[in-house]
């Protein structure tokens, strides 16, 4: 079982990144990092058996606990960027591919 401080700093991580986490109209790639950021660390914190068997998870969310207080505490723009790369959908070019084509059938539509 992890240390009860260390489950609470994953907790806390989570309340603040909800707090500080803009509307997904205002600012959707924000929105769309911290959104899989808070979905990350609920995992850890829901299953905190998977965070002993192996350390390497320990390790990582120790990193992303670092990140999160320095971007939200100390105003450090580096970790936002590195949350932010962390954490942003990828998409693969299928996906990319179908978006363009879906937009492209829509534009025709419009102009018929």
């Amino acid at each position: 079982m992890i240390d009860k401080n260390f489950k609470d700093m994953i907790g806390s991580c989570i309340s603040l990144l909800k707090i500080v986490m803009p509307d997904k109209n205002d600012d959707y790639e924000t929105f769309d990092w911290m959104s899989n950021c808070i979905k990350c660390l609920q995992f850890y914190f829901d299953n905190e058996w998977k965070l002993e068997e192996n350390s390497k998870f320990k390790s990582d969310i120790t990193n992303i606990i670092a990140l999160v207080y320095a971007f939200i505490f100390d105003g450090e723009f580096y970790a936002f960027i590195e949350l932010r790369e962390k954490f942003k959908t990828k998409y693969s070019g299928k996906q990319a591919g179908e978006a363009i084509k879906k937009i492209m059938n829509r534009i025709s539509e419009v102009h018929k």
